[in-house]
C-alpha cells in the first residue's frame, strides 16, 4: 500500500496556492483531468470558498517538506440529488499507486457520512484507466450513461459517471 508517511488535514482558504500548483502540475500532464486551463490561487481561493455548508476538502502532506502531496474534495452540485456529493481526487505524480488516494477516501468518506452525504458521483476521463481503476477499487460503479464529453485539442474525450454509496 503506502511506502512512504504522509499526514491528513483539512484544506484551507490559505491553501489555495498549493491546491492551483498542484492542480496545475497534473493539467500539465495532460490525459488525467477534464480541467484544462490552469488555475490562479485565486481561482483556488474562491472554489475553497465556495465549499458550502457540506462540501470539504482534504489535504494529504508530505511531512518531511511540507508539501501538499494530494487532494480530494467533495461538494455539493445542483444537478445531483441532495444526498450525492461530487468527489475529485488529484495526487502529485510521485505520489500515485502509494496508497495517498485510498487513505484520503478512508477519511473522506467519513466526513461525507457526517455531513449527510449517502452517495458520492465522480466524473472522469474515459481515456485516463488509472483513474478507472482507482475509483473502482473503492467501489465505485456506473450505473448510468456516461457524462457529456469534453473537446480536448480538438479531440473528442467521453466522460464516465461513477457512483458509490457511503
Amino acid at each position: 500500500m503506502s511506502d512512504r508517511k504522509f499526514s491528513i488535514r483539512n484544506v484551507t482558504p490559505e491553501d489555495a496556492a498549493e491546491v492551483a500548483a498542484l492542480i496545475n502540475s497534473i493539467i500539465a500532464e495532460g490525459g488525467l483531468t477534464a480541467l484544462q486551463e490552469p488555475l490562479t490561487a485565486e481561482d483556488s481561493r474562491q472554489f475553497i470558498a465556495d465549499f458550502g455548508p457540506s462540501g470539504f476538502g482534504l489535504a494529504a502532506i508530505d511531512p518531511a517538506s511540507g508539501r501538499m502531496v494530494g487532494m480530494q474534495e467533495v461538494i455539493a452540485l445542483p444537478q445531483l440529488p441532495r444526498d450525492t456529493g461530487d468527489i475529485g481526487t488529484f495526487i502529485a505524480a510521485g505520489w500515485r499507486g502509494r496508497g495517498v488516494g485510498h487513505q484520503l477516501f478512508a477519511q473522506t468518506r467519513a466526513r461525507a457520512r457526517e455531513v449527510g452525504f449517502t452517495r458520492l458521483h465522480a466524473v472522469i476521463r474515459s481515456d485516463n484507466p488509472g483513474a478507472q481503476g482507482f475509483y473502482r477499487g473503492l467501489g465505485f460503479t456506473i450505473p448510468a450513461p456516461s457524462a457529456p464529453a469534453i473537446d480536448v485539442d480538438g479531440k473528442t474525450v467521453e466522460r464516465i459517471a461513477l457512483y458509490c454509496r457511503l
